[in-house]
């Protein structure tokens, strides 16, 4: 059995949805706003499931709505991944901080206990 051409409305907007929320994550990954690329990729999996039953369907702009979308996908996860790595470095600073600061803070013998030890 040959793939349909035509997947009807509903692929359509499968795929119409899909191509909104890639761009909106792209954008997203542009501006930085990972509030927005997590909250997006809450969204996604739905669309993408429908985007992919229009593909299989043969749809003939599901490919490059499926291509757009993990273009997306890829932009989203350099951001995440960079904001993982900036997060990582602060909590290595505020462990070295904590470290020196319970250094400092440690009980010292006084300058008399030593004077008596040496004498």
């Amino acid at each position: 059995m040959a793939p349909r051409k035509d997947a009807g409305p509903d692929g359509d907007r499968a795929l119409a949805r899909l191509r909104q929320l890639a761009a909106e994550e792209k954008a997203a990954a542009r501006r930085g706003d990972v509030d927005a690329v997590c909250h997006i990729a809450g969204l996604l999996g739905g669309a993408m499931e429908l985007a992919e039953s229009a593909l299989r369907s043969g749809l003939p702009e599901a490919r490059e709505v499926l291509r757009e979308a993990s273009e997306a996908h890829a932009a989203a996860e350099e951001l995440l991944l960079s904001r993982m790595a900036a997060v990582r470095e602060r909590l290595s600073d505020l462990r070295a901080t904590r470290r020196a600061t319970r250094a400092y803070a440690a009980p010292r013998p006084s300058s008399s206990a030593l004077l008596n030890e040496q004498r």
